[in-house]
């Protein structure tokens, strides 16, 4: 394991680091995404979801 993750700290390509970029940005936004009404819109259409989460 020690020998892999000095493999990819040393071969760090731009199209890796252009990927963690947007993995760093994609997570900052979903943190602030509010999940809750989400959810109960997505029970609320179907009257067996409300059955099966509530």
């Amino acid at each position: 394991l020690k020998l892999l993750k000095s493999y990819l700290r040393s071969t760090m390509t731009q199209q890796r680091l252009t990927d963690l970029a947007t993995i760093a940005f994609e997570s900052a936004v979903f943190e602030k995404i509010e999940y809750e009404p989400i959810i109960e819109e997505f029970i609320l259409r179907n009257t067996k979801r409300m059955m099966l989460f509530k």
